[in-house]
């Protein structure tokens, strides 16, 4: 018995229909997908490596100013007790015997004389006054005994 009776096993009857035509272009539109999500997995996976990257370096940098700013707040305190122990009185009573300084006056040159009146004129403000105690004009000096006039 022939089995393969009615079938044709000319080339004419190895063409394909149009239903497997629109399959092979269904399978075409799932790989198209499938790169694109491909390229949607990559993209995230290499971004996230790029953010943790960063992120270390950044961690890195931030470790790095800390340890200088603990290096100068350090310094800092060195230094503020180093000028405590400098402005101390028995410091200066050495160095005065060091070097042989005798305590003197100060010359009128040196000295102001700074009162503060408060003036109420509805405007509520301070105003100050500073003159030397001396005539400085004798001695070349450039300042004179006149008022200044300072607002706040």
């Amino acid at each position: 018995m022939n089995m393969m009776k009615g079938k044709k096993s000319t080339a004419a009857a190895r063409k394909r229909n149009p239903a497997a035509k629109n399959s092979i272009m269904g399978k075409s539109d799932i790989l198209i997908v499938l790169a694109i999500l491909g390229g949607i997995i990559f993209v995230a996976i290499n971004s996230r490596l790029h953010f943790y990257s960063k992120t270390s370096a950044l961690s890195r940098e931030s470790q790095k100013i800390q340890r200088e700013i603990s290096v100068l707040e350090r310094e800092i305190v060195y230094f503020s007790t180093q000028r405590e122990s400098l402005t101390s009185w028995p410091h200066i009573r050495k160095k005065i015997m060091q070097f042989k300084l005798p305590l003197r006056l100060p010359s009128p040159a040196q000295t102001y004389k700074m009162t503060l009146n408060y003036k109420n004129n509805g405007l509520d403000r301070t105003e100050m006054f500073a003159h030397q105690t001396a005539d400085n004009t004798q001695n070349g000096s450039p300042f004179r005994s006149e008022l200044r006039h300072v607002n706040q």
